[in-house]
């Protein structure tokens, strides 16, 4: 489990099918620098490589490829990356633009924009992500609830529905 701070998977941010745009102060702005972590996380034969992540005030999940602009490439880990807690206001669950960015990068698997936290449930044979959102945090007394639950099997670099 490598815990860290930015998202460390490709995310274009344009919608478009035809342009992207990158958020220079992620993983994105350091490619030379990931693909050697990702080459050496290889070479130590590193069987299902987990990273945590946060700071972007959204949730999402995907999996580390060795070259994500090919689908085929070598997937080396999994990424969780949490939302905050309260900051952005309620939030929402996930709009046209976050339904374009998941179909246009096939190694994202969810995104949505609630705030709240990430509950993993971790044994021998599986590590359980559960994004746990509160419906508002702008008054008292918001509700809270799994959105989505996600699992990866151990020895494997594939996230599954829980």
């Amino acid at each position: 489990m490598l815990a860290q701070q930015v998202m460390m998977m490709h995310n274009d941010f344009d919608q478009a099918p035809d342009r992207t745009r990158f958020d220079m102060d992620m993983w994105d702005g350091a490619t030379v620098a990931r693909r050697r972590l990702f080459m050496a996380i290889e070479d130590a034969q590193v069987d299902n490589l987990m990273v945590l992540s946060g700071d972007i005030h959204s949730n999402w999940a995907g999996e580390l490829k060795m070259d994500f602009l090919d689908e085929d490439s070598a997937t080396v880990g999994v990424e969780f990356v949490g939302t905050s807690i309260s900051s952005n206001s309620d939030g929402y669950d996930i709009n046209d633009r976050f339904k374009k960015r998941l179909a246009k990068q096939p190694h994202l698997k969810f995104a949505n924009n609630q705030r709240g936290y990430l509950r993993h449930v971790v044994t021998p044979a599986r590590w359980q992500v559960d994004f746990q959102v509160i419906d508002k945090v702008t008054v008292p007394d918001g509700r809270m609830s799994t959105r989505k639950s996600l699992v990866v099997e151990s020895g494997k670099c594939a996230i599954a529905q829980a």
